[in-house]
């Protein structure tokens, strides 16, 4: 069976089983036998031109789709198919959100995209041995990269609106926020120290006085601890850490 061939059987099979019709019925519909379709289907035999044609006038299809060349049944897709591999629903999606092409544009164009594409090639050829495992680390990997070019990609889309003047604007003023951030964050910081020193020292004062008003218990505790505990923790360090 050549590759023409081989093509058409099973665009034949998917049209005809997508249009309700038996063997018999389409036979009969295009004036051939039903062995003929039988063999067609089979890629058992190869159809003639008229055969085509007549195939492609019944259903209303491009030429190109009925021998299975391309899988967009809209003529004025064909070409977008052919070199970019869109069909129909992404070729229509484009039509009615033409600036999604941006979008398109900005993760063909990201520095991770060479990653992605090679890992996603290593998945399409190796994916019959590929365990559980290594398909979701690949899953993650794929999905990883795709996060990173996605929010850049819209990082830039955001920014197209803006002038050169504007980002500038927006520049600096995110350096301000920054700024100001940075200077509340060590104030803060400096009040929690500040704070925690005067804790420990509250700590330190309740600990000695507690130490001077029951120091005839701790310290029958202490002996007694020192005498059968085979350990080195004392009670002292117990109570005070």
């Amino acid at each position: 069976m050549g590759y023409a061939t081989e093509k058409f059987s099973k665009r034949l099979k998917e049209i005809r089983e997508a249009s309700g019709l038996t063997q018999a019925q389409l036979a009969s519909e295009l004036k051939v036998s039903r062995g003929a379709i039988s063999y067609y289907e089979n890629g058992e035999r190869t159809p003639d031109i008229e055969f085509l044609d007549s195939l492609a006038e019944y259903f209303d299809l491009p030429l190109e789709f009925a021998m299975g060349y391309t899988d967009n049944i809209k003529q004025e897709h064909r070409n977008m198919y052919e070199f970019y591999g869109l069909d129909d629903a992404a070729c229509e999606e484009l039509d009615f959100n033409p600036e999604i092409g941006q979008l398109i544009s900005a993760i063909l164009g990201h520095k991770s995209f060479y990653a992605l594409k090679r890992c996603y090639n290593s998945l399409l050829k190796n994916y019959k041995d590929f365990n559980f495992e290594q398909l979701s680390y690949t899953s993650f990997l794929i999905s990883d990269a795709l996060n990173k070019i996605v929010f850049d990609s819209l990082c830039i889309l955001r920014d197209m609106q803006f002038t050169p003047e504007e980002k500038e604007a927006l520049r600096i003023k995110n350096e301000i926020a920054l700024k100001e951030f940075d200077e509340l964050t060590k104030k803060w910081n400096e009040e929690e120290i500040r704070r925690k020193k005067e804790w420990e020292k509250k700590d330190l004062e309740l600990a000695k006085k507690d130490e001077e008003e029951n120091s005839v218990q701790y310290k029958a505790q202490d002996n007694v601890y020192a005498k059968f505990y085979d350990g080195t923790e004392s009670l002292a360090h117990k109570r005070y850490f």
